[in-house]
């Protein structure tokens, strides 16, 4: 799946100095009608990419899709953004008007590397 904001904050290392917040977000909201943020929570957001993320969730809050997945639960999140009030409003507008839905489960890329590891093991010639 290709993530909207892996590409967001590709320009913005790109183009920092050249572009504000709101016209990422504008250029962001004109582009693509279903937005998929991937893996929040993944990394630790500083301000400026929280600031960017809140913008693009704001603008698009009850106009258009948004897709989020992530590995914590909603209550963690303030150990990923640098203010809980930045958490909480995004947390807010995602969650209004949302379907949820929870996957629990062994993550099949680990599920694929241990298997993976196993075949090397069986194919090693034993001594």
């Amino acid at each position: 799946m290709w993530s909207v904001w892996e590409e967001t904050r590709r320009i913005i290392g790109d183009r920092e100095a050249d572009l504000h917040i709101s016209d990422l977000s504008a250029l962001v909201d004109k582009m693509w009608s279903s937005t998929f943020i991937d893996e929040v929570g993944y990394l630790a957001y500083d301000a400026h990419a929280a600031d960017l993320l809140f913008q693009v969730v704001s603008r698009r809050y009850e106009q258009k899709s948004i897709v989020i997945t992530t590995n914590l639960a909603f209550k963690q999140w303030d150990t990923v953004f640098p203010n809980a009030a930045c958490a909480v409003a995004l947390i807010d507008r995602l969650t209004h008007h949302a379907e949820i839905i929870s996957i629990d489960g062994e993550s099949y890329r680990k599920r694929e590397a241990e298997q993976a590891q196993k075949r090397k093991q069986e194919q090693k010639p034993k001594r």
